[in-house]
């Protein structure tokens, strides 16, 4: 599990706004893509955010209430431009 600073708005824990890693907090740097996912009857809300140029897949678990880092991408890397 893992610490993720989010936005509340009319949902709770609605957006992930920074990470915190080694007790430092980690901007989102951009959400490229969010989903709501029923995995083994657990509904989880599902983003894949920019994180220090590199692409993570995090995911709320909204009947716990926590947050977990899934995995980290390949291909993570960002140039100038903005790809991939």
């Amino acid at each position: 599990m893992v610490t993720v600073r989010a936005y509340a708005g009319s949902r709770a824990e609605e957006e992930p706004r920074a990470v915190v890693v080694g007790g430092e907090e980690v901007p989102v740097e951009a959400i490229d893509w969010r989903a709501v996912e029923e995995r083994g009857g657990e509904r989880r809300r599902v983003f894949v955010v920019r994180l220090a140029g590199r692409r993570v897949r995090l995911a709320h678990i909204e009947s716990s209430s926590l947050w977990e880092i899934e995995r980290v991408l390949p291909g993570a890397g960002i140039d100038e431009s903005g790809r991939t």
